[in-house]
């Protein structure tokens, strides 16, 4: 090998090329080595440049760096991978040629133009980039350099796309905005809803709860809350107000406790000692805890209760329809069917009710009928039902009475109805009624049956002149199946 201060055998041709001199062969060495040197010197170039790309690749960005004039003279390559725009397109421009970038304010915007005017470095200015690609939100920072004068020569420095961290904030800025509107809003439910609220633990720990809830269940807010374990002493307000019967204070803990634990669903009505309805539903929740939730149901069940008079009583003169006094009925006669006793119907008719309105007037028709119904209840018992099947036409149903005993009871009501005076504005008027007794027997096989039996009683006593009772032959111990009016058992003058 030769040293670098050997020269190499030049081949000798006399007769195609004159001798060299020394100094050409010292000139054609020394430019065989500046050609090396500069071969060497931009394939050291190439490899640091090409790491640099791949530095900026790896980091999901690029490099850059402008002149003195602010201008980009250079970008990595990877700039035209994120931002769809090749270096080249931005060479020559500076930041303020590329505009106001979006989602930045104005003000911002001049306070980065005014940093870099004064030569400062920058770090995290954060824009969105609407290109080719779409929009790309992009980070970039920059350092101002300087020649060995101290002369401002550019800045150099760094870009990345951050959309994913820039989504990702956004998305736990906006989770946690929904959870704080949520919070909110649970907030302002508890406090604005009628229910009472209440969570517990397992050991009956009061862990949340709203005012509504001791005003909903008639206790004393600052006593229980004030109380070691204000969850216990809740419940032991109850009991002391009566609320859970007579239950020792020990047993009612331990079930509430075992409602607790057992961690299921359930709904109760209960009557407060005050006369208030209380429905408590309750269901487990996270964390082995227990919610339940208190609704004062006194109106609504008050409402079903008037809902189900109306539904079942007759409006003018307050005796059951006909539907409730079926249903009353039938159940009376598969109690009795069942335990063998007896039961009688009794169908009561007013007579000639046409012509009390006719002569009277309605109004005096209402108040016939409103006193009719107000005398049968005075004398009937409390097991004893009235019910209004037609516009003047009424069932007695007997529980516990046979047809002799039924034919009394509707006899004392025929005489106290035909003794009935009543006033009208200009006149003094009387009426009265007609009936038919049945009482339960074998061959019935229903409760229309037996009223079949008493309808034909009553048709029969109409037809013999008003104003009595016949019984049906019907009866227990009678002839089976009988339909007709057996003989009279009480009469009266025809009316």
């Amino acid at each position: 090998m030769l040293t670098s201060w050997q020269t190499e055998p030049v081949p000798q041709n006399s007769s195609t090329t004159p001798p060299a001199t020394e100094m050409d062969r010292l000139r054609a060495r020394v430019e065989q080595l500046e050609t090396r040197f500069i071969q060497r010197q931009d394939a050291a170039l190439a490899a640091a440049h090409q790491r640099t790309n791949d530095f900026a690749a790896t980091l999901n960005g690029w490099f850059w760096e402008t002149d003195a004039e602010n201008r980009f003279t250079y970008l990595s390559p990877n700039v035209e991978t994120i931002t769809g725009l090749t270096p080249e397109w931005h060479y020559g421009k500076t930041r303020r040629d590329l505009g106001v970038p979006a989602f930045v304010p104005e003000a911002k915007w001049a306070d980065h133009l005014a940093t870099i005017e004064a030569r400062q470095p920058f770090a995290d200015f954060v824009f969105l980039r609407e290109g080719a690609k779409g929009d790309t939100w992009l980070n970039v920072s920059g350092t101002p350099f300087f020649d060995h004068t101290g002369t401002f020569q550019g800045y150099r420095g760094t870009g990345a796309d951050v959309s994913a961290e820039v989504e990702a904030k956004d998305h736990t800025s906006n989770l946690m905005q929904a959870i704080e509107h949520k919070n909110r809003l649970l907030e302002t439910t508890l406090h604005t809803i009628p229910d009472g609220v209440q969570v517990v633990d397992q050991d009956l720990k009061l862990v949340a709860w709203n005012d509504q809830l001791f005003e909903v269940m008639d206790m004393d807010q600052s006593a229980i809350l004030s109380a070691d374990n204000p969850g216990k002493a809740f419940f032991q307000a109850l009991a002391r107000q009566s609320d859970y019967g007579e239950n020792d204070l020990d047993a009612l803990i331990a079930s509430q406790e075992a409602y607790a634990v057992a961690g299921e669903h359930f709904v109760n009505v209960r009557q407060l000692a005050s006369g208030k309805w209380i429905e408590c539903r309750g269901s487990p929740v996270a964390g082995g805890r227990f919610l339940a939730l208190y609704r004062d149901i006194t109106e609504p069940r008050q409402m079903m209760a008037r809902l189900e008079q109306q539904a079942s009583v007759d409006p003018l003169t307050g005796a059951m329809n006909r539907r409730k006094l079926m249903s009353v009925a039938d159940a009376e006669f598969r109690r009795a069917s069942r335990y063998d006793r007896p039961m009688s119907l009794v169908v009561l008719d007013i007579d000639h009710f046409k012509a009390v309105n006719d002569q009277f007037g309605h109004a005096a028709g209402d108040q016939a009928l409103k006193k009719f119904v107000e005398i049968c209840n005075a004398g009937l018992r409390d097991t004893d039902a009235i019910g209004r099947v037609g516009g003047e036409e009424f069932v007695l149903m007997l529980p516990e009475t046979d047809t002799d005993g039924a034919m009394m009871v509707a006899e004392r009501l025929r005489q106290n109805i035909q003794n009935l005076v009543l006033q009208t504005d200009t006149a003094e008027f009387h009426f009265t009624t007609s009936g038919g007794v049945a009482g339960i027997s074998f061959a019935d096989s229903s409760v229309s049956d037996i009223i079949k039996a008493a309808d034909a009683a009553l048709y029969a006593a109409k037809r013999a002149g008003r104003n009595r009772i016949y019984s049906s032959a019907s009866s227990r111990g009678g002839k089976t199946g009988a339909t007709t009016a057996s003989d009279l058992v009480f009469n009266t003058p025809a009316e």
